[in-house]
């Protein structure tokens, strides 16, 4: 992870790196600029349910994880609540029109013995 932090630190987005091969070949004339950017607003959740527990029922602490390339950005934490309400704007660079946005739902756990739970998750594309 150390070596691919550092490695992904050197890059420009969508992590590439221009290596002239060509002594002839000019930096200007191959570079691609970001097609734009993609604005993505995490609204709201709905349909999360009580986790039945041996002594009590745990009500979902609901947080999203919104990822595009190796780039993510984690909302808040909306504790004990079924239909959390972010409205977290979040910008990523688009360098393709086929780059895949992913949205992960988490229940926080406390504890290192307790991992939090997957609640759910969507992708699509801008």
């Amino acid at each position: 992870e150390i070596l691919q932090a550092s490695v992904n630190s050197m890059m420009v987005l969508p992590r590439r790196m221009l290596y002239k091969m060509d002594r002839a070949c000019d930096y200007v004339s191959i570079y691609a600029p970001p097609l734009g950017v993609a604005r993505i607003t995490v609204v709201s959740g709905r349909g999360f349910e009580i986790e039945k527990g041996f002594l009590n029922d745990d009500i979902p602490d609901c947080y999203c994880v919104v990822s595009m390339g190796d780039l993510k950005h984690k909302t808040s934490t909306i504790r004990d609540n079924l239909e959390p309400e972010w409205n977290e704007t979040l910008d990523f660079l688009l360098s393709d029109k086929e780059q895949v946005v992913k949205l992960q739902c988490w229940d926080e756990d406390e504890g290192p013995l307790d991992p939090d739970d997957d609640l759910g998750a969507a992708a699509t594309t801008p």
